[in-house]
């Protein structure tokens, strides 16, 4: 119930509630299962979901530093500029 507000991607034991309130938008493992098999499970769902691909490379490869010098100074030193 709160990673969907959030934005994202959930993956649960697959127990009765879980498959009732998250339905086919979730991934559901044994919870008794290979802890292995489980994440490796995890990380390809995640890599098949793309917000989720596009949330992890804008918080890999655009830091506010990055914002900030690229976009915001030179507009900053544009209007100084005038």
């Amino acid at each position: 119930m709160e990673a969907g507000p959030n934005r994202l991607p959930i993956a649960c034991s697959d127990l009765p509630v879980f498959r009732e309130v998250a339905r086919e938008d979730t991934l559901c493992f044994d919870p008794d299962g290979d802890p292995d098999r489980i994440a490796e499970a995890v990380l390809t769902r995640l890599e098949l979901d793309p917000a989720w691909r596009l949330r992890r490379r804008v918080t890999r490869d655009d830091s506010w530093a990055e914002i900030y010098a690229g976009s915001i100074e030179p507009l900053l030193a544009e209007r100084r500029a005038r």
